[in-house]
């Protein structure tokens, strides 16, 4: 009786698993990839051999983010952003761009550091005006041409930096994006 049960059992297995295969091969479209954004803090989880880059948002909910751009995004572990790209739920989302949106509660910016004479600028990418900077840190200073993020408040028409992060790792990905100011 038990085998019988068994035999029965495996049947209706291989007949479910017959019947969502026929509907996936059987020329169905899959499920349409959807445009989503999520919006949180940077978290890394795993191990250093499986690390997977998450972003946590409002109400608990944990978002992976997958995609050339993860390995950026989670260069700014522990940062506010907004993370844009293609999501099949429950799955990844795939992350085709992203804007650094606070660091520390404090408005935040990702670009290139430039001096120039009237002082120094961060660049925030090719059609965006840079944003001038004040009280710049001597560490930071040191940083020039490269990539950074700056925290800090708007003080009329500069952007005065109260904190700041230095990512010497950036060149070896692909360009990203930052917030446009507003």
């Amino acid at each position: 009786m038990a085998v019988a049960n068994s035999i029965r059992l495996s049947g209706l297995l291989l007949v479910a698993l017959l019947g969502c295969s026929a509907a996936t091969s059987g020329g169905q479209a899959r499920a349409d990839l959807e445009q989503a954004c999520a919006t949180g803090t940077v978290a890394v989880e795993g191990t250093d051999f499986a690390r997977q880059t998450v972003v946590r948002g409002p109400g608990g909910v944990v978002v992976q983010i997958d995609g050339a751009l993860s390995s950026r995004i989670r260069l700014l572990s522990g940062a506010l952003v907004s993370v844009c790209g293609v999501r099949e739920a429950p799955g990844p989302l795939w992350a085709a761009s992203f804007e650094l949106r606070e660091v520390d509660g404090m408005t935040a910016y990702l670009g290139v550091l430039t001096e120039s004479g009237d002082g120094w600028t961060l660049e925030l990418g090719a059609d965006r005006a840079g944003i001038p900077l004040a009280d710049v840190p001597a560490d930071l200073m040191v940083a020039g041409s490269t990539h950074v993020w700056v925290a800090g408040t708007w003080i009329e028409n500069t952007f005065r930096v109260a904190s700041f992060g230095i990512l010497s790792n950036w060149n070896l990905d692909l360009d990203s994006t930052s917030r446009d100011r507003s």
